[in-house]
């Protein structure tokens, strides 16, 4: 094991934000514009962290018209409908949240992806849980629901996975920028196992889009879902699903509230 050379790691400056960003944004309009069957037929996999974010913020319904407009499924493995649904239905705190969910996937808005990915996930939990280590201990990087959400868009050829979680997020779109991370969290030297992490970028690297609650939101704002279509309405929405859990920036935020889209 050893160190990725600072001059290796990828970097996250405003540039590549700015250019994140605005890819994501493309991706919103895409949903609000609609696109046939045979345009964009590929799914979407759900993990839990954007499920929740939409719940806590009354926003859930949007996924409705957007899964019409968008035109390709939207699934979710048995592993985030046990995090966010079963779990939350024995919570008086998430009961009404978890209540709104089951009502979507009743109504097959959310579909369930039934096939088996034990197999894909356990190898993917190996390599990234197994790819970075504190005083000579593995660092467990993700959890069983994220990473059958991350197996089925393999396994499918997924468009995108929505996912709010930071951590999550970046061990699909740059998971060099963990060591640092985890370093600046733990206080201690965090090394990188560089042959996993190597097997882990071969698996994932560029396969499909990270969106998140607020590219939803967006999308929901271009569609003309929001009770007021202002523009200060949708800058409400997106600090409200931040401070719900989704992993957005400030600078991001700004970048949305100024774009021209």
């Amino acid at each position: 094991m050893a160190s990725v050379p600072a001059s290796k790691r990828k970097r996250c400056g405003n540039a590549q934000s700015m250019e994140i960003a605005l890819v994501k944004i493309a991706r919103s309009i895409q949903f609000a514009e609609g696109s046939s069957r045979q345009e964009c037929n590929m799914p979407i996999f759900f993990d839990s962290s954007t499920l929740i974010s939409l719940a806590m913020t009354c926003n859930i319904h949007w996924l409705k018209d957007l899964k019409k407009a968008y035109g390709g499924d939207f699934f979710i493995t048995p592993a985030v409908r046990s995090e966010t649904i079963d779990r939350g239905l024995n919570s008086l705190r998430f009961r009404y949240e978890a209540l709104r969910l089951k009502s979507l996937v009743d109504s097959k808005v959310l579909k369930m992806y039934d096939e088996d990915v034990s197999s894909e996930t356990n190898n993917l939990l190996h390599l990234i849980n197994n790819s970075f280590y504190a005083r000579n201990r593995p660092l467990q990087v993700v959890q069983l629901g994220e990473m059958t959400a991350l197996a089925g868009a393999l396994k499918e050829g997924a468009d995108a996975i929505a996912v709010d979680e930071r951590t999550t997020r970046l061990v699909v779109e740059n998971p060099g920028a963990l060591q640092e991370l985890f370093t600046a969290k733990l206080h201690t030297d965090v090394q990188a196992d560089k042959g996993n992490l190597q097997k882990w970028e071969n698996l994932v690297s560029e396969k499909f889009m990270i969106i998140r609650s607020t590219e939803l939101a967006l999308a929901a704002w271009k569609k003309g879902l929001l009770v007021d279509s202002s523009r200060n309405a949708i800058t409400g929405i997106l600090w409200a699903l931040k401070f719900a859990g989704c992993a957005i920036s400030e600078s991001e935020i700004n970048i949305y509230d100024k774009g021209d889209f």
